[in-house]
């Protein structure tokens, strides 16, 4: 549920950029509600036995990436995010997307991987990185500064891609609690 309210509350926060956006373009404008979206539907499927393991590690992967983007990008901009006039929303943007980072701990006990999960993760979001930053849908941020958002958003890529991939092969257990 709280992944489904978060998701609402994303879609609202880019309603000023889906308006000024073509919505061919729509799913790559609102990445945090689209993996909170993804995650509630993870778990669901995981409560129902059902184990996608490419679908859950894609979906780990892109949630702990968005949700460290946004603390990154937070804090890089702190300027303009943390002025007074926008602190206390974005004090909740940070500690939500903070949750949000977290959260694949829930499930990654579920999902077994492959080889071949690394290079499809990297295809995949790097073709979410190339619509960000090389079509220009990244969301609404200042832009001085914007090719180190970018390669930061590459390493990311990279990174949350292996980190989990190997996280997943020595993880066998639930970390929190098991469903």
């Amino acid at each position: 549920m709280v992944d489904l309210l978060g998701t609402l509350a994303g879609f609202y926060y880019y309603k000023e950029q889906f308006a000024a956006t073509p919505p061919r373009l729509w799913f790559f404008v609102s990445d945090c509600p689209n993996y909170t979206f993804l995650m509630a539907v993870s778990l669901f499927t995981l409560l129902k036995g059902k184990r996608y393991h490419l679908y859950n590690y894609l979906v780990s992967v892109g949630t702990a990436k968005y949700g460290f983007w946004t603390l990154f990008a937070v804090l890089f901009y702190r300027e303009y995010f943390l002025a007074p006039e926008n602190r206390l929303l974005y004090t909740g943007i940070f500690i939500s997307h903070f949750a949000m980072m977290l959260e694949p701990v829930v499930i990654l006990h579920k999902v077994r991987v492959r080889w071949w999960y690394i290079p499809a993760s990297l295809a995949w979001f790097f073709l979410n990185d190339f619509f960000d930053y090389g079509v220009g849908v990244h969301p609404w941020v200042p832009e001085h500064s914007i090719s180190t958002l970018m390669w930061a958003t590459v390493g990311m890529s990279i990174g949350f891609s292996l980190v989990l991939y190997y996280a997943v092969k020595r993880l066998r257990r639930p970390v929190l609690f098991d469903y």
